[in-house]
This record gives C-alpha cells, structure tokens and sequence, in this order.
C-alpha cells in the first residue's frame, strides 16, 4: 500500500458517498465541503506561518473547526495539541509548555467556561514559545498574547504550499496524566490514526447507507476522536454535540435513528433517565462505554500498527513506556479469558479515574502545596454514593488555611472533577518505615477519609 493510502486525507477519499460525513446543530457538511473547509484552514495556518513540525493547541468544543484543524495540519506538516476544555490554568500552562505549542486557537466563549479569565492566569515565562491566540467564535480574547480572529471560513488566503504527507511523523497529541504533575503527550501520526479509523469501521461493519454515530465525546480525548475517525473512513453520517447534554443526546437518538453511540456509563444513565420508554431506541445498534471494576491480575502490555509512536518531547517515558520486544506497557491491570479477550479491571499504582479521565494526584498535590499555608498534601480517590472522587488531606504551615479557601483557588488552576470532594488538616501523614524509606500509607489515608465521611 502507498503512504498516500494511510494519510488522513484517504479517510474521506476521493469519490463522495451517498450521505454527508457530518450533521452540526442540524445543518449537513458534505465531503466536498468538507475538503474545501480543510484546504481554506490549510491556508490560514500557512498565513499564521505554521509550518511542518510547528504545534498549534486546539481548545475547542466539537466543531467543524477542530476537525478541519486536524486534517490541516496533517495537509501541512503541523502537529495538533488536544486541550481539553474542562481545563484550567494550571493544566492548559503544563500542556502549552510541553507541547512547545506556537499558536492556540480557543473558544471566544463556551457556555460558563470564562476562557479569557483562565488564560489571564498564564503568564508569558510559562509558555514561551506560544506566539499567538486564534479565537473562534467571538470576538479576541484580551491576554499577554497578541489575538488574530480564526477566519479560515470566511476570508482567501492564499494556497498552502504543497507538501508531500509523511505519515509517519506526529500529527496529533492526546494528553495522558500518567505518574507525573501534569499531562503527558501521547504522540500518533497519520498512519496510526489512519490505520485505527480502518480497522474500526471493519471490526464493526459500518456502511454509509444503514449506520450513523452520536458523536457526544469531546474529540480532544481518544475516545471521541476514534470513533469519529472510524466513521469518517466508513462514510457514516457523524451527527455532534458540541458537548454532552443527555436532553440534545436523547433528541438526536431517537429523531435520527441513530444506530451507534459511545460515552460513559453515567452518560447512558442519565439519558435513560430522560426517556419514557422500556426501549426508547429501536434502530440503535451499538452502545460503547467505558466502566471500570476493582480487582488484580497483571498488567496488559499490547503491540498493533495503531501503538502511539512516544511520549512527545520525553524520550525517558518513552523508553520506560515500552518493553524490549516492542509492546506498549498501558499500566493498566486486567485478566485474560480463554479466549484471547482480557477484562479490564482498574489502574496500576495510584492514578486516579474522576469523572472518566485518569488523574496523577501529584497533579493535584503540588496545586494544594501551592496554596499558602499549605506544608505539605496527599490525595487519594474515594467512593462516595457509587462515584470516586477525591478527597485530599493537608498539613498546615504556621497559618493553617480554610480548606473553602483552598477550593476556591483549586477551582481556578484545575478542571472540576480533579476538585477534592472533601479537604481534611493533618497534623502528619500515616507513614511505614521500609528499606527503601519512609512511605506514606495511602491505604490508610483512603480509609481516614471513608471514616470522616461516615461520621459526617
């Protein structure tokens, strides 16, 4: 097969099919709109001098614009940062640095996210190479950064330089907490994402005439950015929210006859929730999700063409990430059946899943060190009324602090569901002496917090 065949050009092909990929609020994109949308955005990122290996952040809701982003980039060498929009300061600061991103193109505004409070909060010594914000959907956004208006739609620039695709390289990061403080980058070039979109339309048999998503995953995550790339490459109609709202999501499934949705548990409850019906949904086919048990067994170490190429800008994770024949350790812990299938069960170490996503509590430890009055902070994840969240506990310098006072100021620097439930002062940490020193007992830390909570 050519290299032309795993670009991601080749996923919306040459010939039209008989439905339009995409349906925003309503109105349908055919793919001759579509691949003029994405050579007039090729355009613009050219005339901001974006260039092959130049980094532009994408902080958007899903929109037309994301995805013509995406496909821009590959269409001129770039590299797409995924933000995601729960995001606060802290997070998008740690990813804009690590990414060495040139240029961000943000939302004007999105509901109650305040976006141009949240960038005020980032000063210019956290980001240098970030040159410039691109806002969508409004007016500029006034920051530290000088602001041009995303108008790729609406204004000619002139062609973007020909160039011929090299697969291989990085054209998407996705953003993984791991172990460490902030995000890590996942790097995928358009071979894996290519190759990923193919294998997923033939695992699930889609056709352009009969199938259809809901796509109600933000496409900054893998998720929403798989199964979006899978029914591109089937020529499936793609109807999006611009975010979840089990209300528009309940309207879309049924109105539309959808027959493939994916989300999360809780996502499926509360539109369940909303229906009056037993089965409210004959036409749907597939129901993705992703719910997590508790259990040991092994770590899964996996290897296929759509493995990430490495850890963006961090060789030594890389390294540590794969194993010497080739495979992929995920740190996740599983159990294989007979059959070749495995069972997911839950995370190695102490990462954290809150409101879907994995979180390093370290990420959220070294906010609360942060704060003043704070000496020192552990978190650790709780289940409170079949949810986990977190719950942190906090020693005191000479003034100890109100934790509403550490709340408030975590709210600002971090996304909602990183937010501790409950914050606990301590005048010490339970601890074990061991050979290889001094360890906090986070066991036991878990378990103060499931006693505070019950006496409360």
């Amino acid at each position: 097969m050519s290299a032309s065949q795993f670009s991601l050009q080749s996923l919306i092909g040459t010939e039209p099919a008989a439905n339009p990929p995409f349906v925003f609020d309503g109105m349908p994109v055919s793919h001759a709109a579509f691949s003029a949308k994405v050579e007039q955005t090729a355009a613009w990122l050219a005339a901001q001098g974006v260039g092959k290996g130049d980094v532009v952040a994408v902080w958007l809701v899903n929109r037309i614009e994301w995805i013509a982003l995406l496909f821009a980039a590959a269409r001129c060498g770039a590299i797409v940062a995924a933000v995601n929009t729960r995001y606060r300061s802290a997070e998008v600061a740690h990813l804009l640095k690590v990414a060495g991103a040139k240029l961000m193109v943000v939302e004007a505004a999105f509901r109650s996210i305040d976006f141009a409070a949240i960038l005020a909060d980032v000063t210019k010594d956290e980001v240098p190479a970030l040159q410039r914000l691109a806002v969508v959907g409004g007016d500029a956004i006034p920051a530290h950064w000088p602001c041009v208006r995303f108008d790729a739609f609406d204004r000619s620039y002139p062609p973007a330089p020909p160039l011929q695709d090299d697969v291989d390289l990085p054209v998407l990061l996705y953003t993984t907490s791991g172990t460490t403080k902030g995000p890590k980058l996942v790097a995928h070039s358009q071979r894996t994402l290519a190759t990923h979109a193919v294998c997923v339309a033939t695992a699930l048999q889609l056709s352009p005439e009969r199938h259809s998503l809901l796509a109600m995953l933000p496409f900054c995550g893998t998720f929403g950015m798989t199964s979006l790339l899978g029914f591109i490459a089937a020529g499936a109609t793609i109807h999006v929210l611009d975010a979840f709202e089990a209300g528009p999501a309940l309207q879309l499934l049924g109105g539309h006859k959808i027959t493939h949705a994916f989300g999360s548990d809780e996502m499926f409850r509360r539109i369940l929730a909303l229906a009056d019906t037993p089965r409210p949904f004959p036409h749907l086919d597939v129901c993705g999700f992703a719910a997590f048990q508790q259990g040991v067994s092994g770590e899964l170490e996996i290897s296929a063409p759509s493995r990430f190429l490495g850890y963006f800008n961090n060789p030594e994770a890389t390294r540590d990430a794969i194993t010497a024949d080739g495979f992929f350790r995920t740190g996740d812990i599983g159990r294989l059946h007979g059959d070749g299938a495995f069972v997911y069960e839950t995370r190695a170490g102490d990462a954290m899943r809150l409101g879907g996503f994995l979180v390093a509590p370290g990420e959220i430890e070294d906010e609360l060190k942060s704060c003043a009055g704070v000496a020192d902070a552990q978190v650790v994840a709780v289940d409170m009324k079949g949810n986990a969240r977190c719950v942190a506990f906090v020693i005191p310098a000479e003034a100890p602090p109100r934790p509403e006072a550490l709340v408030a100021r975590l709210r600002e620097r971090l996304a909602g569901y990183k937010i501790p439930a409950r914050i606990y002062i301590v005048d010490a940490f339970p601890v074990t002496d061991s050979a290889n020193g001094v360890k906090i007992q986070r066991a036991r830390l878990r378990a103060m917090a499931m006693e505070q909570i019950a006496a409360e």
